[in-house]
C-alpha cells in the first residue's frame, strides 16, 4: 500500500512543544515500551553514490535499500524504500543475524540459499537481485533515537516519530562504530506518515509551532557529513 511521508525539522524548543501537544492525543506506539527505541540502518549505494545523488538533485522517483534492526531487539530486515514526491512505498524482508552478516559482505547466494517464508523470500529476491543488478556496496551507518506515537485505526493509522541524536559511520556493523559523527545534535525530526487525510488538529500544531515540510534526508546528511573534510561534488 502507497503512504505518504512529511517531515518537518524542529529546533529544540519547537520539539518540546510539539511532543506536550501530541501527547495528549496520541498513544505510544506498542513497540516502544520505554517510550522510544534506537535505529540502527546499514544503507547500500552504487559505486558512484547514486541515491545520494538522487536525493542531493531533487529527483521525484527514488529509492533507497537499507539493512534495519533496532537496538536490542534481536529481529532483523532488509528492506527498499520507493519514494515519488512525498509517497512511499516499502518493501520488506525479515532476515537473520547470519543474513545481515552475508549481505555486508557480499555473500549473497548463501542468503538466499535459506529456507524462509515465502512472502520473505519472493521480497529477498528482489531486493538482492537490485543489489546486484546496482552493484550497490554499503555506503554508511546511521542511528537514532526514535520516540514513535499512533493515531487512528488500524485499516488507517497515522504515524508520527520524533528522530534525535542522529549519528553516522563508515564504519559498517552492529557494534558501536569506533569512530562516529553527529548528523543533527540538536533537534529533531519530525516524520508523519498517513495513508488518506490528515486530522484537523495537526493543522493547528503546525500553525503553532511555525512548521515548514522539509525534505531532510538522513542518508544525504550522513554522506555529507562524512565526507565533510573532503566534499562530494554536485
Amino acid at each position: 500500500m502507497h503512504r505518504f511521508e512529511f517531515k518537518y525539522q524542529l529546533d529544540p524548543v519547537q520539539t518540546l512543544e510539539a511532543r506536550s501537544f501530541l501527547n495528549r492525543i496520541m498513544q505510544r506506539d506498542s513497540y516502544a515500551p520505554q517510550g522510544w527505541y534506537s535505529v540502527i540502518s546499514v544503507y547500500f549505494d552504487s559505486i558512484g553514490l547514486r541515491d545520494y545523488y538522487e536525493k542531493c538533485g531533487g529527483f521525484l522517483n527514488r529509492k533507497k535499500i537499507r539493512l534495519r534492526t533496532y537496538e536490542g531487539a534481536g529481529r532483523y530486515w532488509l528492506e527498499m524504500k520507493a519514494k515519488h514526491d512525498m509517497g512511499f512505498r516499502k518493501v520488506r524482508a525479515e532476515i537473520i543475524e547470519q543474513d545481515w552478516h552475508d549481505c555486508i559482505d557480499h555473500n549473497l547466494t548463501r542468503i538466499l540459499s535459506r529456507i524462509r517464508p515465502a512472502q520473505d523470500q519472493l521480497a529477498l529476491e528482489e531486493l538482492l537481485g537490485i543489489i546486484i543488478g546496482e552493484a550497490r556496496r554499503p555506503s554508511a551507518f546511521i542511528r537514532y533515537r526514535r520516540t514513535p506515537l499512533v493515531f487512528g485505526t488500524l485499516s488507517d493509522p497515522i504515524r508520527m516519530t520524533f528522530d534525535e541524536q542522529i549519528e553516522a559511520s563508515f564504519d559498517i556493523g552492529l557494534d558501536t562504530p569506533q569512530s562516529i559523527t553527529s548528523i543533527l545534535p540538536h533537534g529533531s525530526i519530525l516524520e508523519v506518515k498517513f495513508a488518506k487525510t490528515l486530522p484537523s488538529w495537526f493543522g493547528t500544531l503546525v500553525r503553532q509551532l511555525h512548521l515548514t515540510r522539509t525534505s531532510f534526508s538522513k542518508y544525504a546528511n550522513a554522506i555529507d557529513a562524512l565526507h565533510r573534510y573532503k566534499p562530494l561534488p554536485k
